[in-house]
């Protein structure tokens, strides 16, 4: 693009620092980083540092993704941090995740995805009294979490459903069923030797399926 004399701006560099995020040029994602301003003239933003905190991310630098949110010139905003809190999660990262949600849980203290993502890696570390305590504060703060929604298609017709709903017409059908496979899931535990996960979270990705 230089040498073609095309002229750049800070949305070209968003689509280059995401792209080396995406196929793993760490390097080549720091190099840009550091020259935008000296050699291209272009400030950096915040989405470039949201850009470079995933890139960090993937790539499992979480400390010098954090590092870098420390050293920025502007107070990071809810979307950096929202980026480090998804590498976390990715990478397994308790004690991070915990400092990231803090700063999250200040500048947004009634959206829902902070708690949902910190409470998920809670549960999945077996840490079911910081799950309680966070679910607590949720629901002090009256924080709800908005339900997914589901779509399936069945001899032509659409059907939609969320979590633990029993709006249709079929529900007693679909819960007998649900219950028919949930016996026979714990069946195969005893007979075959088959295990399955019946943690209170897995029981709730079975219902929401």
């Amino acid at each position: 693009m230089r040498e073609r004399k095309v002229k750049l701006d800070h949305i070209s560099f968003v689509a280059v620092l995401t792209a080396c995020s995406h196929i793993g040029l760490v390097d080549q994602g720091r190099h840009f980083l550091k020259t935008m301003a000296s050699d291209y003239g272009i400030p950096l933003r915040m989405e470039h540092y949201a850009c470079a905190i995933d890139l960090l991310g993937r790539a499992g630098h979480l400390n010098e993704a954090k590092l870098l949110i420390e050293s920025m010139p502007h107070k990071p905003d809810a979307m950096v941090w929202k980026t480090l809190l998804a590498a976390c999660r990715a990478c397994g990262d308790l004690d991070l995740a915990t400092q990231v949600a803090s700063h999250l849980l200040e500048l947004e203290p009634g959206e829902h995805c902070s708690y949902v993502i910190l409470s998920n890696m809670y549960a999945r570390l077996g840490k079911w009294d910081k799950k309680a305590s966070l679910t607590r504060l949720m629901k002090e703060r009256k924080v709800k979490k908005v339900p997914g929604w589901s779509w399936i298609e069945v001899n032509n017709e659409v059907h939609s459903f969320i979590a633990d709903d029993r709006s249709s017409t079929h529900c007693q059908e679909i819960y007998r069923k649900l219950n028919e496979l949930m016996e026979e899931m714990k069946w195969l535990e005893s007979v075959v030797g088959t295990t399955f996960d019946w943690s209170p979270d897995a029981l709730m990705e079975i219902y929401n399926e």
